[in-house]
C-alpha cells in the first residue's frame, strides 16, 4: 500500500542519533547500558491518507457521519475518554455510522461507548466489517440498525474470568475459567448419578480444581454480562419487547457451545437483531479500511544486537474524518542469559492524536500527545 507522494512525511515520535554497535557482543547489555545503543526506531506506518480516503468514501455511500474503531487489544476503560474526544469535535449528529472491529474486552467499558455514543446522535448504525466478539457484540446490540458484510460475525457473551484463586497454567499463573465449561461439566457428571452422596461427591471434586469463591466469582459476573446486556439493548430507539430482549439475552449468555461461535448475519437475523446486509459496494470500502487499518496496527522491531530489541505498536485507532487518536505501545526486551529467557526492561503507552494542518499552503500531518 502506497502512501500519498505529496504527503508530508511525518517525523518518528522517538528519534535517536544512530549509534555504533561493536561488531561482536559476548554478552546482552545490561540496562544501564542498553539506552547507549539505541538505534533510530522502526515507527508504526501512519497510511493517513489512505484511512481518511476510505472514511470520506464511506461517509458519500452511507449519507451521514462515521467514527471507526479497530483495536487488537480488549476494549479497556481508557477507550471512554478518548472516545468522548472525538464525539465532541464531531458534535450531535441526527445519524451517526459506527464501523467496529474488536475481539472484545471488558463488558462495562463496552457499555459505557454505547452510552456515549447514544449521547451524540438520535440514531446509531453499527458497521461490521469483520469481528465484533464478546463485548463488541454487547456493544452493537445499541443498534438502531447494524449492517454486516459476509465475512461479518458476532459471537456469545458468556462470562469468563481469571481470578487469583483459578488453577494455575504451564507460567504457573491463574487461567482464565468460563461459567459456561464449569456448568457443563457438573451437568454431564451429574446425568447418571441419583445417590445425593454421589452428588455431594461430584462438587466435592469440582471444587477441588475451581475454588467456591471463584465459582460464585463466575456467577456474579454472569448476572453482570446479562444486566449490561439489557441495559444496552435500552438505549436503542425502537427497544424490544421485554420477552425478546430477555430471549436474545439468554441466548447470547448461555446458548452456544462456545465463547467464540461465530454468529454470521443469518444467524444475528434469527436471534431478532436488526440486521441489513451491505451491498458489494461497501463491502469495498470496508475492506479497504480494514486492510489498511490491519497494516497500521502492525508491530515495528528494531533489532540492537541478537539480544536486545525495541517494538513500536500501534493498540487501536479511533478515527473519523480529519482527526485520528491512537494507542501506542512502546517496549523494550533484553535476553537474560541467568534465566535463559526474555525479560522486559520497559513498557509504555502513549495516547496520541494525529490531525492535518495547512502551513503557507501547504498540508502537514501533527501529531498530539493526550493525557490519560
Amino acid at each position: 500500500m502506497n502512501e500519498d507522494s505529496n504527503q508530508t512525511p511525518t517525523q518518528p515520535l522517538i528519534q535517536q542519533p544512530a549509534a555504533q554497535i561493536p561488531p561482536s557482543v559476548n554478552k546482552p547489555p545490561t540496562p544501564a547500558t542498553a539506552t547507549a545503543t539505541k538505534l533510530p526506531y522502526k515507527m508504526p506506518p501512519l497510511y493517513w491518507d489512505d484511512t481518511q480516503n476510505c472514511l470520506n468514501d464511506i461517509e458519500k455511500k452511507l449519507g451521514g457521519p462515521v467514527i471507526s474503531f479497530y483495536t487488537t487489544e480488549s476494549i479497556v476503560g481508557d477507550d471512554v475518554k478518548y472516545f468522548y474526544t472525538n464525539l465532541k469535535d464531531i458534535g450531535f449528529k441526527d445519524k451517526l455510522f459506527f464501523i467496529l472491529v474488536s475481539y472484545g474486552g471488558d463488558g462495562k467499558s463496552a457499555f459505557r461507548i454505547a452510552s456515549l455514543l447514544k449521547n451524540y446522535c438520535s440514531e446509531l448504525i453499527i458497521v461490521i466489517p469483520e469481528v465484533a466478539a464478546s463485548a463488541a457484540t454487547m456493544l452493537s446490540l445499541a443498534g438502531d440498525k447494524i449492517i454486516m458484510t459476509p465475512l461479518a460475525y458476532l459471537t456469545a457473551v458468556d462470562t469468563s474470568i481469571t481470578h487469583p484463586l483459578n488453577p494455575k497454567g504451564r507460567d504457573n499463573q491463574p487461567v482464565s475459567v468460563e461459567l459456561e465449561e464449569v456448568k457443563r461439566a457438573v451437568e454431564v457428571l451429574m446425568k447418571n448419578t441419583s445417590e445425593e452422596k454421589d452428588k455431594l461427591d461430584i462438587y466435592k471434586t469440582i471444587f477441588s480444581y475451581i475454588h467456591p469463591v471463584s465459582f460464585g466469582a463466575l456467577e456474579r459476573t454472569s448476572t453482570l454480562s446479562e444486566m449490561l446486556c439489557q441495559d444496552i439493548i435500552s438505549l436503542r430507539k425502537n427497544t424490544l419487547e421485554q420477552e425478546k430482549a430477555a430471549e436474545l439475552i439468554e441466548n447470547l449468555n448461555h446458548k452456544y457451545p462456545a465463547h467464540g461461535y461465530p454468529i454470521t448475519r443469518r444467524k444475528a437475523k434469527l436471534l431478532g437483531l436488526p440486521i441489513e446486509d451491505s451491498d458489494e459496494e461497501l463491502n469495498n470500502m470496508l475492506w479497504r479500511l480494514q486492510n489498511t487499518n490491519r497494516v497500521l496496527t502492525t508491530q515495528t522491531r528494531t533489532d540492537i544486537n541478537d539480544s536486545f530489541f525495541h517494538t513500536e505498536k500501534l493498540l487501536n485507532s479511533i478515527e473519523s474524518v480529519g482527526r485520528r487518536i491512537t494507542c501506542r505501545r512502546s517496549m523494550e526486551r533484553r535476553l537474560d542469559p541467568i534465566i535463559k529467557g526474555w525479560t522486559t526492561l520497559k513498557e509504555d503507552y502513549f495516547w496520541e492524536a494525529l490531525t492535518e494542518t495547512e502551513d503557507n499552503g501547504k498540508k502537514k500531518l501533527k501529531i498530539s500527545s493526550l493525557e490519560v
